[in-house]
């Protein structure tokens, strides 16, 4: 019975720890691939990949698709012709490159961060 036991309790290890080294990166979603905290590789093209378990590897997924940026309040504005005008804006962008997206907000899943920037630059 204790060697059924080893067996099988083996067994779950091994594929709890080959079930951590396999992702599926979407057609709808870039998959950026850390090493140690850094950045190794960016993968663009859908499909089922490996990587090291946890400690060693990690990965995080970004959105590709086109976002929208929708304005929560309206904006007034007045005209060289003293013309009072109403402003409510919508923003549609995405993420071309993730390095750059990463590099710029510190983390793959600022978002908002990239958001609340896009507001101030839209607004001004």
């Amino acid at each position: 019975m204790n060697k059924i036991g080893f067996v099988v309790s083996g067994l779950l290890v091994l594929v709890a720890i080959l079930a951590s080294t396999l992702f599926v990166v979407d057609q709808r979603q870039f998959g950026v691939l850390y090493s140690f905290g850094q950045i190794k590789d960016v993968i663009t093209e859908p499909g089922l990949r490996f990587k090291l378990p946890q400690p060693f590897q990690n990965v995080v997924f970004l959105d590709r698709r086109v976002l929208t940026l929708d304005s929560p309040e309206t904006g007034a504005l007045q005209t060289a012709e003293k013309k009072n005008l109403v402003v409510d804006w919508l923003l549609k962008w995405r993420i071309s490159d993730p390095r750059q997206f990463i590099r710029t907000f510190s983390t793959a899943t600022s978002l908002s961060a990239a958001e609340s920037r896009l507001t101030s630059v839209v607004q001004d």
